[in-house]
């Protein structure tokens, strides 16, 4: 196969030797698919000749011719392709979204897109990497331009995670996302009783208690949710770890109630109880 090129300003350079004369006595000149492409000159004391020619795209001979003081020549030849300037290839990190916690206990799926408008698909090189934890994974872009690589457990902290496409010819794609990887918070929720029975006029106390391994059991986030309701409000631990919120009032029926407990990381933990809330009785 033939060297190729992506920048038509291509550097030739030739060695040149003579048994009678120094290097500095012989005189080069190029050609380029038999015409001739530079004027003649001499080699350094070192006796190489080098110059630089614009290239048009396309396989080009290239061919070098020597001459010594008596007019005896020798000449070398090479063909090569010279290829449009390169396009840049372009890459993307689709999931996990920039900000968002992810749990030690758990490997990570990391997903993108990787494509060039002028190189396929197989000759890209991609590779995933952690500022905390190096390397991650390494693969090329599926028929789809779809990346992918499933980390195994990540330690601990805010990783900084990069996507690197390389199309091997200069041309280099990056984007990364922060992500918080932490220990799950542990959560008891411990009112209302599961299995217990409201009217749908009564307001009723949600309270549990909450920590975290990696931020402790104070200033915890609380989200209060309902299946069939929704959000129902937000609240903090205090020191103790310990939240509550009132609802006014849920709808008829059977309600899977969530303690929904975020740490700083934007790792979640959380627990259930089940309640039925029946019509109030007429007074």
């Amino acid at each position: 196969m033939a060297p190729e090129f992506s920048d038509r300003d291509v550097e030739l350079r030739a060695a040149v030797s003579d048994g009678e004369d120094p290097p500095g006595n012989l005189v080069v000149s190029w050609s380029v698919d038999g015409e001739v492409a530079t004027d003649p000159l001499r080699g350094n004391v070192n006796g190489v000749a080098t110059t630089t020619i614009d290239l048009d795209v396309g396989e080009r001979l290239l061919e070098a011719t020597v001459w010594d003081p008596e007019g005896l020549s020798s000449r070398a030849s090479v063909t090569v392709r010279v290829r449009p300037p390169n396009i840049q290839p372009t890459c993307g990190i689709t999931e996990p979204d920039d900000g968002v916690g992810a749990s030690t206990a758990a490997p990570v799926l990391l997903r993108g897109f990787a494509t060039d408008d002028d190189d396929p698909r197989e000759a890209l090189t991609v590779a995933w990497s952690s500022d905390l934890q190096g390397t991650l994974g390494s693969d090329a872009p599926g028929v789809n331009g779809e990346v992918r690589q499933v980390t195994g457990a990540l330690d601990a902290g805010w990783h900084t995670i990069l996507l690197q496409v390389d199309d091997g010819v200069g041309g280099l794609c990056e984007d990364d996302i922060t992500l918080g990887v932490s220990t799950r918070p542990e959560v008891d929720m411990e009112l209302p009783f599961n299995g217990a029975i409201f009217e749908d006029d009564d307001p009723i106390l949600l309270a549990g208690i909450a920590s975290d391994p990696e931020d402790g059991a104070a200033g915890l986030h609380v989200d209060w949710l309902s299946d069939q309701d929704g959000e129902l409000g937000s609240s903090t631990t205090d020191d103790d770890g310990y939240a509550e919120f009132v609802v006014p009032a849920l709808t008829v029926g059977l309600h899977r109630l969530r303690m929904q407990v975020t740490d700083s990381f934007g790792v979640g933990g959380s627990a259930e109880v089940d309640v039925t809330i029946i019509p109030a009785a007429v007074r």
